[in-house]
């Protein structure tokens, strides 16, 4: 809570929902459904997942391209609108398209559906970097004040990143949205323990 809120029960809502794969239009759908949702049942704070993984990815990544969200377009208008009218804040992760280069992007949106913080991930992950692009300077700046408390976000690895994690700290952030690509299961036995859900919920 706020210092000045300690009384103040709030609401926080973490979204695991299958992406509408592919498909700009269905997935804003989608995404605008779960906001009226979580806004009916009372949340007041809705964090989404950032996306799917890069592995995953691959092999349809011009189709990928096509079908992720800009920031400044009517599908995000769209999304601002049922912010709005479900009065939630969200922490939207989601893969920005802007011209001619993707980001793994994070909207921070105010019940008035503003956008009040808009951040890229830092530094993509190994062989993310081969399709998405670096964060900006500005993208640094992860927290965000509140009526529900300081709200903060990061993308998957960056919770890995020590000194970006205790910028965080030092601003006092209430709650903390993680946002993680779907990683349910193993693929094998050998597979690496830093990228397994185990060490994924350790770094969060």
């Amino acid at each position: 809570m706020a210092p000045n809120e300690k009384n103040t029960k709030v609401r926080i809502a973490a979204v695991q929902a299958e992406l509408a794969w592919n498909d700009l239009q269905a997935g804003v759908a989608k995404t605008i459904a779960i906001i009226k949702e979580a806004g009916e049942k009372g949340a007041n704070v809705v964090g989404f997942p950032e996306g799917n993984s890069i592995a995953d990815n691959a092999e349809f990544m011009n189709e990928y391209f096509l079908n992720s969200l800009e920031k400044e377009s009517p599908e995000m208008e769209r999304i601002c609108a049922a912010v709005r009218e479900a009065g939630v804040f969200i922490v939207l992760g989601y893969s920005e398209r802007y011209r001619g280069s993707l980001y793994i992007a994070q909207s921070f949106v105010d019940p008035t559906g503003t956008i009040v913080r808009h951040r890229r991930k830092i530094k993509p992950t190994h062989v993310e970097r081969g399709y998405w692009g670096d964060g900006q300077a500005e993208s640094l700046t992860a927290v965000v004040p509140t009526k529900f408390g300081k709200v903060s976000g990061l993308n998957c690895w960056e919770h890995t990143q020590t000194l970006l994690r205790y910028y965080q700290y030092s601003q006092d952030t209430d709650i903390h949205v993680a946002l993680w690509p779907l990683i349910w299961d193993q693929p094998t036995d050998e597979w690496v323990y830093h990228i397994t859900p185990e060490a994924s919920n350790r770094f969060s």
